[in-house]
């Protein structure tokens, strides 16, 4: 959970930077350390590999028939 936890904030943070940057000129220097520090945040999401996503497509495809509608 631990992980799950650092994700949401990462998150979380992303968003707060989005929102400062688009209410500040992009030349302050204050933008431009939260331009670094949104690399750096979007580095650490990108690199976060989800469980799911490691599972055979065999297993994904098979999990995912449960959900169709009868025929």
């Amino acid at each position: 959970m631990i992980m799950h936890s650092k994700n949401v904030a990462d998150r979380t943070r992303l968003a707060e930077i989005d929102l400062q940057l688009t209410s500040q000129p992009e030349e302050c220097e204050a933008s431009v350390a939260l331009q670094i520090e949104r690399i750096f945040v979007k580095e650490r999401l990108d690199a976060y590999k989800y469980p799911v996503a490691t599972l055979p497509n065999e297993i994904v495809s098979e999990i995912f028939i449960h959900f169709l509608p009868p025929p």
